[in-house]
């Protein structure tokens, strides 16, 4: 059964374009980690990572937050 899957990702990753390889591994990330009702949490977000790691490495390299501002913080948390 892995081997099936691992094959049916090969070929989605080779018949996808470029320009859709983003677009459409943020989709599977969101998909796969979006609860249904009724439905259980799997794990199933390793789909999206290994079908498009180069992709998800790219993304990582530049941090989506650049500036950190904290408000709010009157009191010390003792």
């Amino acid at each position: 059964m892995f081997a099936i899957a691992s094959d049916y990702l090969e070929k989605v990753r080779q018949e996808t374009p470029e320009s859709e390889k983003t677009a459409l591994n943020s989709a599977l990330w969101h998909a796969v980690h979006t609860r249904s009702k009724g439905d259980e949490y799997n794990k199933k977000g390793t789909v999206a990572l290994n079908l498009f790691t180069d992709e998800v490495v790219k993304q990582l390299e530049k941090p989506p937050v650049l500036d950190l501002t904290v408000v709010g913080v009157l009191h010390s948390p003792d």
